[in-house]
């Protein structure tokens, strides 16, 4: 059995696990900033 899983369609030789996942931690963190500020700051 095959175990790869395609979390993104990077191919491996531009984006290895650890920059992938870095990128998406990156992500998380502007999607909850953006939550935080609608939360605080919407009328």
């Amino acid at each position: 059995m095959d175990a790869d899983r395609n979390f993104t369609n990077l191919l491996p030789t531009d984006a290895d696990g650890i920059l992938v996942a870095e990128l998406y931690q990156g992500r998380w963190s502007v999607e909850t900033l953006f939550q935080t500020v609608t939360q605080n700051f919407h009328r």
